[in-house]
């Protein structure tokens, strides 16, 4: 998308974007068909630029979520961002000039959807020898972290994320029966996947 912000303004509540005062910015809506990743970039705008994005219904109530002054500070002075997306939310995205600069803004960007997350296979749980438990599994592709939770009955004696395939917990359940160990997936736009069925700690 090719646009000119020789005449654009800004408004009163309106943030600096990537902390650079700027003034002089123009903005677009972007709604998430999918949960994925986002990427933006205004190279091949001929000015240099700074780039946001935000979520808030006003100027004065947005949440920062990822800003660029220079893609290669000192040498490539366009933006770039990538961020997660979530599907059904809709996006801010603001481009304006460094210290009051305009031009043609050239914004473009790619979307990558992000897959379903499988279930991990392959759990174990077992006690050590100072009655804490080790749990492992197979990794999952796409994540990027997992949630981990010992529990017994439905109460909860341990729970936490790793970004390992393995965990530790770091009291001791000794004497304790009837654990069990679930884990499940998160990745980068943090989706969770459906936990694992309960294994029984040995």
């Amino acid at each position: 998308m090719l646009f000119r912000s020789v005449n654009a303004t800004s408004e009163g509540a309106e943030p600096n974007h990537a902390g650079v005062s700027g003034r002089r910015s123009v903005w677009w809506n972007w709604t998430a068909p999918a949960t994925g990743l986002l990427t933006l970039s205004t190279a091949g705008s001929n000015f240099d630029t700074t780039l946001a994005v935000y979520t808030g219904n006003a100027v004065s109530a947005l949440s920062h979520l990822a800003s660029n002054d220079d893609e290669l500070s000192g040498r490539i002075q366009t933006s770039r961002v990538g961020l997660a997306v979530v599907a059904g939310t809709t996006y801010r995205i603001a481009v304006d000039g460094y210290s009051g600069a305009t031009g043609s803004i050239q914004l473009s960007g790619t979307f990558q959807v992000l897959p379903s997350l499988e279930i991990p296979s392959g759990v174990t749980a077992m006690f050590d020898s100072l009655g804490r438990v080790n749990i492992s599994w197979r990794s999952v592709p796409n994540a990027v972290a997992y949630d981990v939770v010992v529990s017994k009955n439905g109460t909860v004696y341990a729970v936490g994320q790793v970004t390992a395939t393995s965990a530790r917990t770091v009291g001791s359940f000794r004497g304790i029966t009837g654990l069990t160990a679930s884990v499940r997936a998160v990745d980068r736009a943090g989706r969770t996947g459906s936990w694992s069925a309960p294994t029984p700690v040995r």
